[in-house]
């Protein structure tokens, strides 16, 4: 069984204490994805659906949020559905209030 002596701890802490400034740096970000188009003209929409609803920092949230998943729209929207894809019902909301 070896026994941590006082001077090796404190050499240990000594070298924790240097390298921590060291191992705290972050690398460099990525920089970020060029905007893409279909989330800009999906955000044009929301604005003038519901701009007068949101704040700035809300309506930039959800711009960066459609531009990041634009190109799962893409992917959706060219896949073919084959005859029997379609699904059994759908769900359609009324505008219509009582």
């Amino acid at each position: 069984m070896s026994r941590t002596t006082r001077r090796t701890f404190a050499k240990s802490i000594a070298l924790a204490a240097a390298a921590a400034p060291v191992l705290a740096q972050q690398p460099p970000a990525a920089p970020p994805p060029p905007p893409s188009p279909l989330g800009h003209a999906l955000a044009g929409v929301v604005l003038a659906e519901s701009g007068q609803h949101l704040t700035a920092d809300e309506f930039f949230d959800i711009e960066k949020d459609l531009a990041s998943n634009a190109d799962a729209y893409k992917r959706l929207r060219e896949f073919k559905l084959h005859n029997g894809d379609e699904p059994d019902f759908t769900f359609g909301a009324s505008t219509k209030r009582w």
